[in-house]
């Protein structure tokens, strides 16, 4: 889909390959997907936008799983359905780390729009989530079009004051979180 105004292009791609085309060919094009901190930018902050770029029905962005105790949450999952499959999970660990720091995250509305790669990507220095991520160690799959995929660990991803590891046609494709060792704790307050 592609709609073009006067001031902007919007395009909401349905598959990765299309995505990473497109980001290829507009590497200033804004990815959004609930739309939350673009809102702000635009409405505050006078930011313009020439392209803007949905990833809400990406289908390969949507992943929420946990295989061999690796928690993949895809780039373009809500907070809300995360929320929802945290819930239904053995609450160990790094699980309800994440699901209590989760019920602080805005209203329900918000969460259930916004996604956690976008509030990673944008590296906002009052995030709660980003330390609990760093702290389980989680990592980050960034694919582009003329490049393999790659992991980056999220200790590594932020390099300063909104400021990510992150080249301009790359896409978050997922967070990877890993279950706690033996004798490993951990809580979020």
């Amino acid at each position: 889909l592609k709609v073009t105004g006067t001031k902007v292009t919007w395009y909401r791609p349905t598959d990765l390959a299309t995505l990473l085309m497109l980001k290829q060919a507009e590497p200033k094009a804004k990815l959004l997907a609930g739309n939350t901190e673009v809102g702000i930018e635009t409405k505050f902050k006078q930011c313009e936008y020439g392209t803007m770029i949905s990833t809400s029905a990406v289908a390969e962005l949507q992943e929420l799983s946990i295989r061999n105790g690796v928690m993949t949450i895809g780039g373009a999952v809500t907070l809300s359905t995360l929320e929802h499959f945290l819930e239904q999970q053995e609450t160990n660990g790094p699980r309800q780390a994440m699901l209590d720091m989760l019920r602080w995250f805005a209203s329900t509305q918000i969460r259930n729009v916004a996604v956690l790669a976008g509030n990673i990507a944008t590296a906002s220095p009052i995030s709660d989530m980003n330390p609990v991520l760093m702290a389980l160690d989680a990592s980050l799959i960034l694919a582009s079009a003329d490049q393999a995929p790659r992991e980056v660990p999220m200790k590594e991803f932020f390099k300063s004051y909104r400021v990510v590891d992150m080249q301009p046609a790359e896409v978050i494709c997922a967070i990877k979180v890993p279950a706690a060792g033996d004798f490993e704790f951990v809580r979020s307050f």
